[in-house]
Order: structure tokens, then sequence, then C-alpha cells
């Protein structure tokens, strides 16, 4: 895509975009977007001209319109939305290494080397949506093209929708029609495990760090770059190349004409005196909603650091940004789980099973057959369902010592807790009646003794 040049004149005159924008928005995204857009406009408008004059801006001009470029389009993407078509690449970085790291981790995890997959390609289709600090993402995995029926894909195939806020996760297991609570999924580091915890946010980093942050440490550690102006393909950028101690090699490549935002990056490592590449980035980015503000059309992030080397590529699609999305989109309801689906809270221990909305009085007692029918069932596959699910996060459950009924009651919403209906406790009834039963019987025997005593003696 060809990015459009923005004049000092084009970016400080109203535009109808930003009205018909602004028009359509809450209030709060309103003011926000405005607030961003006047900071963003203010620091670009004395930087963006580099394009048409070739003006090599000095390392703190650099910093201070990236800072401000990257603060305006995080503050639209905690609201918005979008689908995001990811493939992911695997492949060993040092000859072997994928089958010496299945040699040592299989006999200590007592798994079959068919179920661990290092290597190898898959597809993942990711629609996302994010209000502030609540997060959804719908997660789909076809089988891969290199399956072959015996060992495990790299991806498992699954169809997963995900809501999480910071005190918990909500899953929908679509294929199985299984619905979960659980704490909230690890925060993924590297961009290739983005599957299992997507934010959309780390697709604009580089070095597992945000940009501003990254230029801050340079700084911080009094590191200068050398500035020069360079093209990559059509678009005009202001290249910075960072030396650290002649064992790292920054470069960086912003584009003026696209808010600074970053187009290439690039990380060698020396070692033995000989340079690699390490990291790579390489974006394209379009300018779908808001004037000035320019949010990625395609990325690709390699990492050869590893003795696995990965590679993420992303293509995006129906990206919308400072939208104003209803909080049913991150319920169960929105997740489109169906009344009756069977629910287990793993946050506690043991899990508590219910039925998510509860069925009517009427069709309790089916409920109840079917219930019985399935515990025999469930008892035997509760070690099948631990390794097989495809829950992210499912192994941070958690023993919860004291928790009241009505905490249990709120984090399961309207269910029908299994503990109010039959289950197979028979036995230590049994064992109390026979108690009771038996004292009694001694108490009986020692009245009747003690009348016989007095008897006797008179």
């Amino acid at each position: 895509m060809r990015a459009k040049k923005l004049t000092n004149i084009d970016i400080c005159k109203p535009q109808r975009p930003f009205r018909v924008f602004c028009r359509t928005q809450s209030s709060d995204v309103r003011r926000t977007a405005t607030r961003i857009l006047f900071w963003g406009i203010i620091c670009l408008s004395g930087n963006i001209t580099f394009a048409a004059t070739s003006h090599v801006p000095d390392y703190s001009e650099v910093v201070a319109v990236v800072e401000a470029a990257y603060e305006a389009r995080s503050e639209l993407l905690r609201n918005s939305t979008g689908t995001a078509d990811l493939v992911i690449k695997k492949w060993d970085g040092i000859p072997g290494a994928a089958e010496t790291i299945m040699r040592d981790v299989s006999p200590r995890l007592g798994v079959s080397p068919t179920n661990i997959r290092l290597t190898g390609e898959g597809n993942v289709t990711t629609s996302y949506y994010q209000k502030g600090t609540r997060r959804r993402y719908d997660v789909y995995v076809p089988y891969s093209a290199d399956y072959d029926g015996t060992q495990k894909p790299l991806i498992t195939p699954r169809d997963m929708r995900i809501a999480v806020d910071p005190e918990k996760g909500i899953y929908y297991d679509v294929k199985k029609k299984r619905a979960y609570i659980n704490l909230p999924p690890i925060s993924a580091i590297n961009p290739a495990n983005l599957i299992n915890n997507f934010r959309i946010g780390k697709l604009y980093e580089f070095n597992y760090t945000s940009v501003p942050s990254l230029l801050k440490k340079f700084e911080d550690k009094g590191v200068q770059p050398n500035i020069s102006a360079e093209r990559i393909g059509q678009v005009s950028c202001v290249k910075l190349e960072f030396t650290i101690e002649e064992t790292a090699r920054f470069i960086l490549w912003f584009a003026p004409e696209q808010s600074y935002s970053l187009i290439k990056g690039q990380l060698y490592l020396t070692k033995h005196n000989e340079e690699q590449l390490a990291e790579s980035y390489d974006a394209t980015y379009q300018c779908p909603d808001v004037p000035g503000i320019w949010v990625l059309e395609t990325v690709t992030i390699l990492n050869k650091q590893g003795r696995i080397h990965e590679q993420l590529s992303a293509k995006f699609r129906d990206t919308r940004i400072g939208v104003e999305l209803p909080d049913k989109v991150f319920t169960f309801e929105g997740l489109g789980v169906p009344k009756g689906t069977k629910l287990y809270d793993k946050r506690f221990s043991p899990e508590v099973q219910s039925y998510y909305g509860g069925p009517p009085a009427k069709e309790l007692d089916k409920f109840v057959q079917k219930i019985s029918a399935e515990q025999t069932s469930d008892e035997d596959a509760a070690g099948t369902m631990e390794t097989e699910s495809m829950v992210p996060g499912e192994d941070q459950t958690q023993s919860v010592d004291k928790t009241t009924s009505n905490e249990k009651k709120e984090a399961t919403g309207q269910t029908v807790p299994l503990s109010n209906l039959p289950t197979k406790t028979g036995w230590w009834k049994t064992f109390v009646f026979l108690l009771i039963a038996g004292t009694a019987a001694i108490a009986l025997w020692a009245i009747i003794r003690r009348r016989r005593r007095v008897t006797d003696k008179g």
C-alpha cells in the first residue's frame, strides 16, 4: 500500500473522516482520540516534512515523535477489533535440535514423542476484541498441511472463544461444547505463542519490548545512533543504527510518512567473532479510521536466538480502532455458549462442575438423569481431559482454601451446582446407620443387665 504524504497543512486541516469518526463514537472515546491526535499533531508537525525535504532529524526529535505516535495508537488499540490471519513456522536452528529436545523431554514428562511437535508450520485465524483491560479472542486452527495423521501437528486444531480480564478467563470450546472458568492465561513473551493469549499490542513490539521503551533504554545507557535517510521500497525512512559494545547492533527504520511507525527492525549479535542476524521485524501499515493513526496491515517477526528458530507472519483485515464494544461481547452469552452447556470452574480444587444458565424446573429431572449417567464416564475421562484439553492456561488451576458460597455463585453465574444432585456417597450413610444402631444395642443391653442385678439383690 503506497502511503499518502502528509504536509503540515494536511495534518492541521480538519478532515471529514475524523468528523464522521467523532459523530459515531462515545464521548469518552472522542475525548481520548481528540487529546491524542492534538498531541500527536504538535509532535509530528515539525518533523513530518522529512519526506519532502530529506531533512534528517536529531535523536531527541525522533524519540519525542515516536513516543507521541505510539502512545496515540496504543490508546486507540485499547478499544479495537479486527481479524488476524497468522502463519507460524518453526525449524531447527541447529541440525537435529528438535530431535534432541524431544529425546530429553519425553522421559521426564512421560509423554510419547508422537505427542510432541517442535517444528513445522501452522495456520491460525484470530478475531480479537478489546475494551480497556478486557480482551476476547476467537481462535480457529485447522489441521496443518503437513499433518500425516500420526504425529501431533505443530499447533493443535481447535475452535476456541476466550474472554479475559485481570481476574479470570472464560473459555468456550465450540467443538467439545464445554465451557470453562480459569485464571487468566500466562502472558505470551514470544510472539509465536500469541495463539494462547492474543494481545494486539505485542505485534507492534520489537526485541520483546515496545519501540518507545527500546529507544528509552538506548538513551538511558548513553548509546547514540548513527542517523541517516533511506528508502524501504516506496517508503522514505529515518534509519537509526545502534552499536552496543561491539557485541550487538540494532538497526531501526521509521517512516515519517506513516507517523514514524517501525517499518523494519534488525538485531545482529556477534558470537565467536562472527555477526549473525538474531531477530528481524518487517511491517506494512494502513490508515483505516483516524487520520494520522497507522495500524498494521502485515507483519513478519523472526526469532533465531534459540535452538529452534521461529517466524510469525500476520495479515490483518477488518481492523477498527477507537470503537465502543458492548460488555456482552466478553460474557458467556457473547461467546455463544448455549444454556445447559457443561461448565467447569477450574479455579477451585476440586473443580466445580455445573451447567451454564440453569435449565427450567420442568427440565431438571432430565438433567439429573443425564448427570447420573455421565458421572461414571466423566470420572474415567478426567485424566484424559487434563492432557487433551485445549484450554490455554488450564495448567494454572490453583487450590482455594476458603471460598464462600456467595463467591462460588458469583464465579459460576446462574448455574445448577452438581453438589445438589445425586452422587455416589451412599457408603457413608450405611456406615453412620450401622454405628448408630450398634450404639443403641449396647445401651439397651446395659440397661437390661442393670435391672437384672437390682432384681437379684431384692
